[in-house]
C-alpha cells in the first residue's frame, strides 16, 4: 500500500478491463466495511485508491517490468485524489 489509502494491484494476464473491474470490487469491498474515520475531510469512513497494472507476462523480465510500472504508477494516482481506481495496462 502507498499513503492515502493506496492500494496497487498487480494483475498479469488479466485484459484491462477485468483488472479494472477487479480494482473495483476491492475498492467498493473496503467501503461496505463502513469503518469510521474521524480524520476523513470526504467522508465519515474509510476509502481506498487502487491502482491496477494489468499486462502480458511471457518471462521473467516481463514480471519485473510490470512491478516497476506499477510502482511509478502510483504516485500518479495519490496526487489525482482518494476513492477510485484508475488502471493501465502495459
Amino acid at each position: 500500500t502507498y499513503g492515502n489509502g493506496m492500494i496497487v494491484l498487480i494483475a498479469p494476464d488479466l485484459s484491462s478491463k477485468a483488472a479494472l473491474e477487479l480494482g473495483e470490487v476491492l475498492r467498493s469491498s473496503i467501503a461496505r466495511l463502513a469503518i469510521d474515520n474521524p480524520e476523513s475531510i470526504r467522508t465519515n469512513g474509510v476509502t481506498t485508491s487502487v491502482a491496477v497494472v494489468s499486462g502480458r507476462v511471457k518471462c521473467g523480465i516481463d514480471r519485473v517490468q510490470l512491478l516497476t510500472r506499477a510502482i511509478s504508477f502510483a504516485p500518479k494516482i495519490s496526487a489525482a485524489g482518494g476513492d477510485r481506481v484508475v488502471s493501465e495496462s502495459v
